[in-house]
């Protein structure tokens, strides 16, 4: 239907131009637009500009090559397989530094360790999740820490820190505090690395 009602006004519109192309050329006037509207197909030009490769920009052309290699024009079906077949991973969310799924020590007297999901963000918070996937239930973090009132201190077994955030009270400071176990040392090393970033 609106493919009709756009040839309909190009047909308006190129009787108009033909019945006063003598009057443009008295006035000095071009007669191309007449000429213009002849080539002119509404169809093919909305289907140009809603084509997928013209409503991608650079960065999503860039990403599409590195998902599909080889891959010279993109339709909808590389497209429907990026948007949709395609889950992202939790460090590519633009806030987000790094994940870490760590234990935490409990206290208590059985002093059971749970695992949690520790998120450092890109404005320098510690988010601590007991859920390991932090994102399929949208619930707020347990524990925040601002990185830049924190200090760590690193346990005697090469896997643990201990996270203390000291936060200023009416009457009395409290001290926030969280021991994360990591998988190995190499990875403790790597989030003191990232927190000093």
């Amino acid at each position: 239907m609106g493919t009709k009602r756009l040839e309909g006004l190009k047909l308006a519109l190129i009787l108009y131009f033909e019945r006063f192309g003598d009057l443009f050329a008295k006035l000095g006037m071009d007669a191309t637009p007449a000429k213009l509207l002849k080539n002119f197909t509404p169809l093919g030009e909305v289907q140009r500009l809603l084509a997928p490769a013209a409503l991608l920009s650079e960065d999503d052309v860039a990403l599409l090559r590195e998902l599909f290699p080889g891959t010279a024009t993109f339709g909808l079906g590389e497209i429907r397989a990026f948007l949709v077949d395609q889950t992202p991973e939790v460090p590519r969310d633009p806030t987000l530094v790094r994940k870490y799924v760590v234990l935490t020590k409990e206290s208590g007297m059985l002093k059971s360790r749970t695992e949690v999901s520790a998120l450092v963000t890109v404005d320098d918070f510690l988010l601590v999740f007991t859920q390991t996937d932090p994102f399929a239930a949208l619930k707020p973090a347990e524990q925040i820490f601002d990185l830049a009132r924190t200090t760590f201190t690193p346990q005697s077994d090469g896997c643990s820190l201990e996270v203390a955030e000291k936060r200023p009270g009416l009457l009395f400071d409290s001290t926030e505090r969280l021991v994360l176990r990591f998988r190995s040392p190499e990875e403790r090393t790597s989030f003191l690395a990232v927190r000093r970033l």
